[in-house]
This record gives structure tokens, sequence and C-alpha cells, in this order.
């Protein structure tokens, strides 16, 4: 079966958000799949378009794996960034490459929309497959004290250097959660 990647329709947000559930719940647990349950459905419901992306992978007419990217802003540089959280891949497409072509996809679409920097707080070891690099909060700030600041990277997406930011960064409301960091 052919595997399509696209930009979501508003639509698809409910189908969209028990993808995220299933998949977190899956791996995760009960209770990290009513976590992100909760995020991504305040990220639907609270973000405008301007301020949320999602993009999909659809095989058929099911869609099998999503990211959300949300505004990251600097209150001492004018440089468009987006904050990749969270991505999903269905449990049973898992391991297939579909997560990596997913990014890779979102990765070109920003591009073109002339966002420069995309930064992660996640796994580094996965994230790195797709161009991520280890950053610090002085490099770059997060918008809230990180649990796990290894976790913390980023990329550009024109392939230069990881610039250094200064000042304070902010991001969308449901993402403020200190619980997410």
């Amino acid at each position: 079966m052919t595997i399509l990647f696209k930009a979501y329709q508003p639509q698809q947000t409910q189908e969209i958000i028990s993808l995220f559930t299933d998949t977190f719940s899956n791996s995760e647990g009960k209770d990290a799949g009513e976590a992100i349950n909760a995020l991504v459905t305040k990220q639907f419901a609270q973000c405008s378009n301007e301020q949320l992306q999602c993009y999909i992978a659809t095989a058929g007419d099911t869609i099998i794996a999503a990211i959300n990217l949300s505004s990251l802003m600097f209150t001492a540089s004018g440089i468009k960034a987006k904050l990749l959280s969270p991505v999903a891949v269905s449990s049973s497409y898992q391991r297939q490459g579909l997560g990596r072509q997913l990014i890779e996809f979102a990765k070109n679409e920003l591009k073109q929309q002339g966002i420069e920097l995309l930064v992660t707080y996640g796994d580094p070891n996965y994230y790195g497959k797709v161009g991520f690099q280890a950053v610090t909060t002085e490099q770059i700030p997060a918008p809230q004290p990180l649990s796990m600041p290894f976790g913390w990277i980023a990329q550009t997406l024109d392939g230069s250097q990881i610039p250094t930011i200064g000042g304070q960064s902010t991001c969308i409301e449901p993402l403020m959660d200190a619980s997410y960091w």
C-alpha cells in the first residue's frame, strides 16, 4: 500500500488525537496516553494554524503517523523556529522508518515556509538520525526548566551551524505545562 505524506485537514483532528492517544498508551502506558491526549486536544483547540502545524502519513484512508510542530519564539532573536512535539507512529507501522520519513517531510515543508530552526525535547539517539544535535539551554533557551537537559536538541533547516540565542523563549500555551519538561 502506498504511504502518502501531507498536511492534515481539520476534519481529521479527532483521528489524529486518537492516533496519539493509542500510540502512547501502547508504548508507555495508559497514563502517558491520557497525558498526550490532553496535550494534543489542547493544541488543536487552542492554537491557530499559524501557531500549530500538523503533518500526517496515510495508508489508504487511515492516518498511520502524525507530527505536531508549534511556534517557538525568542525574546532576543527574530529567528523563525518551530518546536516538534509530539510525534507518533501507529504501533503496527513502527520500526519501518516511517517516523523518520515523516520528520524529513515536515522539515522540507517548514524550510519552504522560511522556518530556520527546529527544536525538540526527546531522545537524542532517535532524533539524531534525522539531524538533531544536543544543545544547551544557554545556547537555545527552553520555555521551561528541563528535567533531562540532554534531551534538548535542535537543528537548522539550511544546514548552517546552530546559533546561540540569548534571552528567553516561549511556546504555545498547551506546551507551557512544566510537567512536559
